[in-house]
């Protein structure tokens, strides 16, 4: 009778640690509440244009000897034309890094990792940019 009391008591004790992680809220938050809040429409469309307007590319024509300078973070895409790079840039798409004065290869995404840097036309082309830009 004694090892049943004991098992019984053990099986109470376990129900009842479970029953409380429940009740404080252990097992998951519920959908609206403080720990999973709903957000509104406007809310969330006013947050997507802000993304939509920082991720969009700006089509920039450099006539030959002409300088992008950027900022770090700015992203570059040669789609016409050549350039070559005023300081080493990441080549996001070869995964890998171009030196500084080398040819920026057509349709890679760069990547501007050093401040106020960019590239230089070597003869007309054209960019996609996506960030602050001066062309100098």
């Amino acid at each position: 009778m004694g090892k049943k009391k004991w098992m019984l008591g053990i099986v109470l004790s376990v129900v009842l640690v479970f029953g409380a992680g429940v009740a404080v809220g252990a097992a998951g938050t519920e959908p609206g509440s403080n720990g999973d809040p709903l957000i509104t429409k406007s809310y969330l469309d006013s947050r997507m244009a802000n993304v939509t307007a920082e991720c969009s590319y700006q089509e920039v024509t450099l006539s030959k000897g002409k300088k992008l300078v950027c900022p770090k973070g700015t992203q570059i895409v040669l789609i016409s034309g050549s350039a070559q790079t005023t300081a080493s840039l990441s080549d996001i798409t070869a995964g890998q890094r171009v030196a500084k004065n080398k040819a920026v290869s057509a349709n890679h995404s760069c990547l501007v990792t050093k401040e106020s840097t960019g590239v230089k036309a070597s003869k007309s082309c054209t960019l996609f940019v996506a960030g602050e830009y001066k062309i100098q």
